[in-house]
C-alpha cells in the first residue's frame, strides 16, 4: 500500500472533528427516506443493515439511536484506524447489534448474496477505485426488495478545489497531463442513477438533500495536509512529475485561503445528493 494511503489512514482518527459534520447529514438522509419507519414494508423479524465505507460509525450509530433492537448493524470500511474506533464505541458502550470490520466495499465477497435489507453508504463511493464494482457488490448482498442509499456531494467547496487546483496546474505546465476527470462526476445526481440502473436496481431516484451546511473546519494547514493525501486526490494527480504535485498542493492552498472567516478558519458548505434503489 501506498506512503499516502497510509498517511490516509494515520490521519482518520485525529481528523475526527472536522468530518463529524456527516452526522448532520445522516439524520437528513433517515428524515428524508423515513427511516426506519419504512422498514414495516418488509415484515420481518430481524433488520440487516449493512454500512459501507463507515469511517467512524456515523451512519451506524446514528441509526441505532433511532431504530429498535430488531437491527442488525455491519459496519466496513477499508481503514482499520476507522474500524478501531466504531470498536471501541462497541466494547465500551457494550453495544450487542453492531459488528465492525475492515473490508474494501469494492469486495464483499466475503458476504453472501441476498444478505442485507439495506445498505447505506455515505460519503464513500468518491474513494473506490471503482465505483461501479461497490454498486455491483450491493446489489448482490442485497436481499429482493432491499434497499441502497448513497449519498455524495452535490456541492462540496472542497470537491471545487480538487479540479480548480488541477487546472491551474495543468494550466502553467504543459507536460502535465490533464486530470481524470471521471473521479469527480459523482456531483451529477444523474450519473449515480445511471450506475444503479445498470447493476439492476429498479426504482432509483437522486435527490439533494436539504438544508445544506456551512461547516468549520479550523485553520487551513491541517486541512490541507488532510486534503491531498485522500484517495481522490492522489488519484486524481498520479500521473504527474512531483514538481507538479507540489505545484497542486500549493494551488490548492492559496485556493483554501479565500474561504477563511475572520478568524482565519476555514468555512466549508456543503451539499448532498441522495441516491436511492432497490433491489427486484
Amino acid at each position: 500500500m501506498s506512503n499516502k494511503m497510509d498517511s490516509w489512514r494515520s490521519q482518520a482518527k485525529e481528523f475526527e472533528p472536522v468530518l463529524r459534520t456527516v452526522g448532520l447529514f445522516a439524520r437528513l438522509t433517515f428524515k428524508t427516506i423515513s427511516f426506519p419507519q419504512i422498514s414495516e414494508r418488509l415484515n420481518i423479524d430481524r433488520i440487516k443493515v449493512l454500512d459501507a465505507a463507515c469511517g467512524s460509525g456515523v451512519i451506524t450509530f446514528e441509526a441505532r439511536e433511532i431504530c429498535n433492537e430488531s437491527f442488525d448493524f455491519v459496519a466496513t470500511d477499508f481503514s482499520d484506524a476507522y474500524i478501531q474506533t466504531v470498536n471501541e464505541k462497541i466494547n465500551k458502550e457494550d453495544i450487542k447489534n453492531v459488528k465492525a470490520e475492515v473490508m474494501d466495499a469494492t469486495d464483499m465477497s466475503s458476504i453472501p448474496s441476498d444478505t442485507f435489507d439495506y445498505i447505506f453508504c455515505q460519503f464513500g463511493v468518491m474513494f473506490f477505485s471503482e465505483p461501479k464494482k461497490f454498486f455491483t457488490e450491493a446489489a448482490r448482498v442485497l436481499k429482493p426488495g432491499g434497499m441502497l442509499i448513497v449519498s455524495t456531494w452535490r456541492h462540496n467547496d472542497l470537491a471545487k478545489v480538487t479540479k480548480a487546483a488541477a487546472d491551474l496546474t495543468v494550466g502553467s505546465s504543459s507536460s502535465t497531463p490533464p486530470p481524470k476527470k471521471d473521479l469527480l462526476n459523482f456531483t451529477d445526481p444523474d450519473v449515480l442513477v445511471r450506475i444503479a440502473t445498470e447493476v439492476g436496481l429498479k426504482d432509483a431516484i437522486s435527490q439533494e438533500l436539504t438544508p445544506g451546511h456551512k461547516c468549520n473546519v479550523g485553520e487551513p494547514k491541517p486541512l490541507i495536509d488532510f486534503f491531498y493525501d485522500n484517495p481522490v486526490v492522489q488519484k486524481l494527480i498520479s500521473g504527474m512529475d512531483e514538481s507538479s504535485k507540489l505545484k497542486y498542493k500549493d494551488n490548492a492552498m492559496d485556493l483554501i485561503q479565500v474561504m477563511l472567516n475572520e478568524q482565519g478558519e476555514v468555512e466549508l458548505t456543503m451539499i448532498a445528493n441522495l441516491l436511492t434503489a432497490i433491489k427486484p
